[in-house]
């Protein structure tokens, strides 16, 4: 196993070595069963024992190489380039040389001078490898060494123009700053490969660095028009639309993306814009147009103001799914659309609560809404403030920072008449919000706490 015989690292190398120590005999008859083993002597005494002959330095290569081989497949990350260095020197094999570098360059980051120092030692005896020009490379890559990477690339390129050299190149000129130099060599390795990682860095240089904007737009609605909406790509040209003000194209092309991809987080951010934009009609009408997400409809009613509408549809959607959250919304929205808060008013949204509450999760925290505003309620209304103060404290353990909690959780004290612990939290939270229900609160406790301090 000398020469340039390459490593094969399966079984077939135990094989191969274990042929030459087998047991050799004249006997014609086969007898690999009990039953036909030979009984007189002078047969077993034809069998002859041929002892194997293997060169020493061929044993102990196959003993360092069983060594790494174990080491190599019980532990990965295991320190194996010292032993395959072994080989290398002791063998001349290129192909141990190449082990010891690849662990190096996966598993030890902080020892990559010495797979440099192997690779330029390799190099020395054989120039032109390609294997070991590309390892050279990608080290002077990752020690920012862009010249040297760059002119070994130019070596390489003078022999094959590949995808990944021209990314080299890429690399190393936009290592040095050269942005133009950069973009022009990625566009040679997107012509071999139209790479969608290769299109969104250029993108990123055009847009970024080199103040191309508009390049770098007709880059992806190029892209677009020919391969159709790529998740990925067009993603990013809406994110430059918004980046650049242009709203409403940015609309468009996440249209396209939930036409063709239907997810739900893409039909929020037209949303979304059309709100901001401050065009509610049109998000209705195109959540709507897509048929269901009543969920989605529901917040633009919300976000309006327009809890009548917004009631009306949680409470048919609820009897459709029978979603807890859905029900604890209904309650919401029943409390928000009334003009008048009388008893049998307060009755129904308890009984509604009390429905919801056990089947939402403590741990989801997007039920930290509901447990406040439920705590609030029963708080606020003086139907039950001890009660009230376990939800809102259940709200806070999901979200321990609100203000919004902390005020609830505050006003459920100061109605117990604990004003010196609802003062502490007030005095905390005030200067962080002009929300006018919390600041009558906080003067309300503050005025309790100082009555009380003066007793």
């Amino acid at each position: 196993m000398s020469g340039n015989k390459k490593i094969i690292l399966t079984s077939t190398i135990f094989a191969l070595f274990l042929s030459g120590c087998a047991l050799k005999h004249e006997i014609s008859k086969p007898y690999g069963r009990l039953s036909s083993v030979p009984e007189k002597s002078d047969e077993i005494d034809n069998i002859k024992i041929i002892k194997p002959k293997i060169d020493k330095k061929e044993f102990e290569e196959f003993s360092l190489l069983l060594q790494a081989l174990y080491l190599k497949y019980t532990d990965p990350t295991a320190k194996t380039y010292d032993i395959f260095y072994k080989l290398y020197k002791t063998t001349g094999n290129p192909e141990y040389l190449y082990e010891a570098i690849k662990n190096i360059m996966r598993y030890r980051p902080k020892e990559i001078d010495k797979a440099l120092e192997m690779v330029k030692e390799g190099l020395k005896t054989n120039p032109d490898s390609e294997k070991l020009n590309n390892m050279l490379v990608t080290l002077y890559l990752k020690k920012d060494k862009f010249k040297e990477a760059l002119k070994v690339t130019q070596k390489l390129l003078k022999k094959r123009k590949t995808k990944k050299y021209y990314l080299y190149a890429a690399i190393s000129y936009l290592g040095m700053e050269n942005f133009q130099k950069a973009i022009e060599y990625y566009k040679k390795a997107y012509e071999l490969s139209q790479d969608v990682d290769i299109l969104n860095q250029m993108v990123t240089i055009l847009y970024k660095f080199m103040g191309k904007k508009d390049e770098a737009v007709k880059l992806v609605k190029e892209y677009i028009r020919k391969k159709g909406c790529d998740y990925y790509v067009c993603n990013r040209l809406a994110e430059i639309y918004i980046q650049n003000g242009d709203l409403e194209n940015a609309v468009d092309i996440y249209k396209k993306m939930y036409e063709k991809y239907k997810e739900k987080k893409i039909l929020k951010k037209i949303v979304e814009i059309y709100l901001y934009l401050n065009k509610p009609k049109e998000a209705v009408n195109y959540v709507i147009s897509t048929g269901g997400n009543e969920d989605i409809l529901i917040e633009i009613y919300i976000n309006e103001k327009n809890y009548d509408k917004a009631y009306e549809i949680a409470k048919k959607l609820y009897e459709k799914t029978k979603d807890p959250k859905i029900l604890a919304k209904v309650a919401i929205l029943e409390y928000e659309k009334a003009k008048k808060k009388d008893k049998k008013l307060l009755n129904s949204i308890v009984k509604k609560f009390e429905k919801a509450m056990p089947s939402l999760s403590p741990f989801d925290q997007a039920n930290a809404l509901f447990y406040n505003y439920y705590g609030y309620l029963l708080i606020d209304h003086d139907i039950d403030v001890d009660k009230g103060i376990k939800y809102v404290k259940k709200a806070l353990r999901l979200e321990p920072s609100s203000i919004y909690y902390l005020d609830s959780l505050a006003w459920g004290y100061y109605k117990e008449h604990k004003c010196k612990e609802a003062y502490e939290i007030m005095d905390k939270i005030i200067d962080k919000t002009d929300e006018q229900e919390i600041i009558d609160h906080y003067n309300i406790i503050k005025a309790c706490y100082k009555k009380e301090d003066k007793k």
